[in-house]
């Protein structure tokens, strides 16, 4: 019996091999593309963690590294859909500066890749793939939704013709303390595109900080991918251990990052690989635009509130993980 391969687009912001980039993003793509469950269609970038010529960049150099020639990647949005994105290395730096310690590197362009993306913009190949495979294709967003927006936007038909969106982002049951104290960094970066996609109809997985802060690459696991002595498990260990630095002087006082780094993207790739990594609860959710302190806050509904937000439940809620079951998939995958 043949293996049904679940189509999948990943819309991110990835900057592997960007000196003080996280490193989440390219395991997440790593994850995807050695995965036997999925067939990337696509590969779209955003701007975010990196510009979003970084991020092609980035996403084709891995191509290179992986040996991967069939996966198209096309450049998306440069900047939030108010065009006021913040830069983020300016707040590390802000962060740094006020603990006294040593800002981080100069980000710098990766290597120019031999590769190139494919001259359609991410917001038409994401549309013209789910047009294509109406209701075949899980769109795996793991950047701000600045893309996913826009694609909404131009072609409506596509809320209807999307099997699932899940989304890396935000937190419903506890405060993510990241980019501020109540906001994640990709619902922060684009919350206007967030509310749009949130109120589009299309069935959506939620996969924030509640789970995603209880998945980490510790360096037990380090060890054991150095242990393999592959090229791409070389490479992993090599971007991960000043990542890991890096988050450890960027967040002093939380002692998690004393032992590794959260794997959040990767986790959104594992759930649609297999579904019952996770627990989920259905929720309204929506996210706060205007608010001064609170800009970019994602707001859950329970059930629970006394005057509850206007709105019937829109999204599947990760609100737990098995742990051990996701990193035998993310290490066995790797090391394949």
């Amino acid at each position: 019996m043949s293996l049904i391969r679940q189509k999948v687009i990943i819309d991110t912001d990835v900057g592997i091999g960007i000196p003080s980039s996280d490193i989440d993003d390219g395991l997440a793509l790593i994850l995807a593309l050695k995965s036997p469950e999925l067939e990337v269609e696509a590969i779209t970038t955003v701007s975010g963690n990196v510009s979003v010529g970084a991020a092609t960049n980035s996403a084709l150099n891995l191509l290179e590294l992986l040996g991967i020639e069939y996966v198209p990647v096309a450049m998306g949005a440069s900047k939030s859909l108010l065009g006021d994105i913040k830069p983020i290395r300016e707040a590390y730096s802000r962060t740094l500066i006020k603990n006294n310690l040593r800002t981080p590197q100069v980000v710098s362009q990766p290597k120019p890749s031999k590769s190139k993306s494919v001259p359609d913009h991410a917001i038409d190949l994401i549309i013209s793939k789910v047009m294509q495979y109406p209701n075949k294709i899980t769109l795996i967003a793991i950047g701000p939704l600045t893309n996913i927006a826009m694609a909404i936007r131009k072609e409506p038909q596509i809320n209807r013709s999307i099997k699932e969106l899940i989304i890396m982002g935000g937190a419903a049951t506890v405060l993510p303390h990241c980019i501020t104290p109540v906001a994640e960094f990709n619902m922060y970066i684009d919350p206007e595109a967030a509310k749009i996609v949130f109120h589009s109809g299309i069935p959506i997985t939620l996969v924030g900080f509640d789970v995603t802060m209880k998945v980490f690459l510790t360096k037990e696991y380090l060890n054991m991918l150095k242990s393999y002595n592959s090229l791409l498990g070389n490479y992993i260990v090599e971007q991960a251990k000043p990542w890991i630095t890096f988050l450890q002087r960027l967040f002093p006082l939380r002692p998690e990052f004393r032992y590794g780094c959260p794997l959040h993207d990767p986790l959104a790739v594992a759930i649609a690989i297999d579904h019952e990594l996770v627990k989920r609860e259905r929720m309204y959710v929506d996210i706060e635009t205007k608010g001064e302190l609170t800009r970019g806050q994602v707001v859950a509904d329970r059930g629970w509130a006394i005057f509850p937000p206007v709105g019937l439940p829109n999204v599947d809620v990760c609100i737990d993980v098995n742990t051990k079951r996701f990193m035998e998939m993310l290490i066995s995958r790797i090391t394949s």
